[in-house]
């Protein structure tokens, strides 16, 4: 109940099997107590909505047998009525493009994550070939099938589709929706994968595709398998752990948050400016993107045996002119526009039907949520962060502390926020510095549980959009922030002060990488009662939007924190302020203080950061502005340029050669041209 009248929107169940037949909740395989499940549900309901009307999201760690889970499923239904979502509401999760209710659209609503199984009635676009149904009628007509272990995709159209490329799901391009969903995928959140496979996994994603590559992990599955044919051996996949199956009452239940296992990251959308790695499909005989799957089996079994002679007069029961594929009218259209010349030859051997649409996907990737622990999220954060920026576009990710941590400490949420990720799970048990932080993010605004990510994240007009690289030491078409702050003097600084602390200020920028930077104060001896430093600091913050600003109050002698204070540096007002300080556990303390001065403005052209460097003069320092220029590297559509008003052609045509990493003493040799837009449909520039 605490934590949701903190305002916290996503609240993880751990659900066991009860003695009495109703469920339990308590931390598995510890000697923590064991609570009835209806008795948490009934707290949650009470306290779900006082602290913010937005939706509150309910993250089940099943462990519970079927019967059981068909409690939990009428426990929910009695006890939140109709505040439960258990269908999908908006029009526009029936269209071909479907995307996630805002928070305000879900007001007062509740949400359960959890696995979610395939409709009683599967699919008729299923008999279609390849994945092009599961994949949201974007991919190419392409066959995946499996024998003894091994995967084999063909493919002989090129990936035409720009929908296909920003939405695709975690499964890798082949693959079906009935094996992607199967019952050997529903693995518990907290199985990790394998240390040495993962590190395989990461060095293949560099090694294929370089830093913006987005290989998916079952992709890299599917290339070790190819080489396993080429060099003719076969080997028989291991047997994989089969979990808890789901009861289809619970199932039904879960709408727009679908747990599944993360098996990697989407493909960058089109519309990036990065460099794309060509990829040249093999080559398939003719008409093999278009078999069905049976014909798959079929071929996959003579490859990987031994083929044996048929009689003359056998018939070919599972030739492709005995068959019949159906697709609705929308996957229909899509491939007639995009295809038709192979949906003709595809017709004259095999039969097609298509009928109306009434039909929709309700496993499209937005509804999904992969969950990683934090050991596996921060190398991926480290090794692909604009590959995980552009995967939370379309999917929610969550990441969780890792289970080593016995002491449920926590670890920095700034990592996987300026990553994209969305749902950073901490133990909200342990009032540690990483909840500080959590709590000054959701404070500002008003603890309401959710915070709009940085445009640069998600808006296609930004014009630094999907090139934003967090682990960069500065950013292109970012405006850095020139903050100066004077910490002047505290009052009552610790709980008991009249203890003879020497306190000192340490002043900390909690960001990116870049922007990470800790500085203190000189020592005031044996004063926390009214502490006077009187310092100035200067920082430069590369990325404003998410920063923060930390004061720590020490006491020099033995290192113990006496207060501390956690502040977005955009919730920081400018000039003199008395900031109020909480205790080491983040609560408030009476007339605890802290007096500052603080002013942060937009960074100029000639400016410094450094307080023992003359300031440059105000004709050295000039407003910066991001001049936009194509052509300029092979691997970029454009690069971004900062230059200010006094700027010349010569000195921008040499800031592209620096980025084209051509001497710049050539810069006599290029001309740069202005494109000027039309102002009437008839003019012509």
């Amino acid at each position: 109940m605490a934590v949701l009248l903190t305002g916290c929107r996503c609240v993880e169940l751990d659900c066991w099997d009860g003695d009495d037949g109703s469920p339990v909740i308590y931390h598995g395989h510890t000697f923590t107590t064991k609570i009835p499940f209806r008795r948490v549900v009934e707290t949650i309901a009470r306290s779900a909505f006082v602290a913010s009307p937005y939706p509150l999201i309910l993250s089940i760690e099943n462990h519970c047998s079927l019967p059981q889970q068909q409690v939990m499923a009428s426990t929910f239904e009695a006890v939140f009525g109709e505040k439960l979502v258990t269908s999908f509401l908006f029009e526009v999760d029936y269209t071909d493009e479907p995307r996630l209710p805002s928070p305000e659209q879900l007001k007062y609503k509740v949400l359960v994550k959890n696995k979610k199984l395939l409709p009683i009635e599967s699919s008729p676009t299923m008999g279609l070939t390849g994945a092009s149904s599961a994949q949201g009628y974007g991919g190419v007509l392409s066959t995946a099938f499996r024998s003894n272990g091994i995967r084999h995709t063909s493919t002989s159209l090129p990936e035409q589709s720009n929908r296909t490329s920003s939405i695709m799901s975690n499964q890798s391009a082949g693959s079906s929706l009935t094996e992607y969903f199967s019952d050997e995928d529903y693995d518990e959140d907290d199985e990790e994968l394998d240390e040495k496979e993962l590190h395989k996994i990461l060095n293949s994603m560099e090694d294929k595709c370089g830093r913006t590559s987005l290989s998916l992990y079952q992709s890299f599955r599917r290339s070790e398998g190819d080489a396993e044919t080429t060099s003719g051996s076969v080997k028989h996949a291991p047997t994989r752990k089969r979990s808890n199956q789901i009861a289809r009452e619970l199932s039904d239940m879960v709408t727009y948050v679908q747990a599944i296992k993360f098996r990697g990251l989407n493909p960058l959308s089109p519309r990036s400016s990065m460099k794309q790695p060509s990829t040249v499909p093999k080559e398939a005989p003719p008409g093999s993107s278009f078999e069905s799957s049976e014909s798959s089996d079929s071929t996959s079994t003579q490859i990987a045996q031994q083929p044996r002679p048929r009689c003359l007069n056998a018939p070919a029961v599972h030739h492709p002119c005995y068959r019949c594929s159906s697709v609705n009218e929308a996957i229909g259209k899509k491939i007639c526009r995009k295809h038709p010349m192979a949906l003709i030859a595809h017709t004259e051997t095999q039969l097609v039907r298509t009928y109306p649409a009434g039909r929709f996907l309700s496993t499209h990737p937005c509804y999904r949520c992969s969950s990683v622990n934090e050991a596996i999220g921060k190398k991926i954060c480290r090794k692909h962060p604009m590959a995980l920026i552009a995967h939370t576009e379309t999917q929610l990710v969550r990441t969780y502390p890792a289970g080593l941590r016995i002491d449920s400490s926590n670890f920095d949420p700034v990592t996987f926020w300026s990553c994209g990720v969305q749902l950073v799970a901490l133990n909200y048990q342990t009032e540690d510095a990483a909840m500080a932080v959590n709590a000054a993010m959701y404070e500002s605004n008003g603890s309401a549980g959710y915070v709009r990510k940085p445009s640069v994240m998600w808006d296609p007009g930004h014009i630094a959009y999907r090139r934003f690289n967090p682990m960069d030491r500065e950013f292109d078409g970012i405006h850095a922030s020139h903050l100066t702050l004077a910490v002047i003097s505290g009052q009552y600084v610790a709980e008991n002060v009249y203890s003879f602390y020497n306190a000192f200020v340490e002043v900390e920028i909690l960001g990116v990488p870049a922007d990470c930077k800790k500085i203190r104060t000189k020592v005031a001896r044996k004063n926390a009662l009214n502490p006077i430093w009187n310092e100035t600091f200067n920082f430069k913050i590369n990325f404003p939007e998410l920063a923060f600003l930390r004061f720590d109050i020490f006491d020099a002698d033995t290192n113990y924190m006496l207060s501390q204070r956690v502040i977005p540096l955009q919730c920081l007002r400018p000039g003199y302020r008395h900031v109020r300080l909480r205790s080491p556990t983040n609560q408030p303390l009476n007339m605890a203080s802290l007096l500052i001065f603080s002013r942060c403005s937009e960074e100029l052209a000639g400016e410094t950061c450094r307080g023992d460097l003359e300031p440059a003069s105000p004709h050295e320092r000039r407003k910066i502005h991001f001049l936009v220029v194509y052509a300029v590297a092979r691997h970029e559509a454009y690069s971004i340029l900062k230059v200010t008003q006094d700027t010349t052609a010569n000195e921008a045509i040499a800031q592209c050669l620096t980025k084209a990493g051509v001497c710049r003493s050539a810069r006599g040799s290029y001309v740069m041209v202005e494109e000027v837009p039309s102002r009437a449909p008839t003019q012509r520039v």
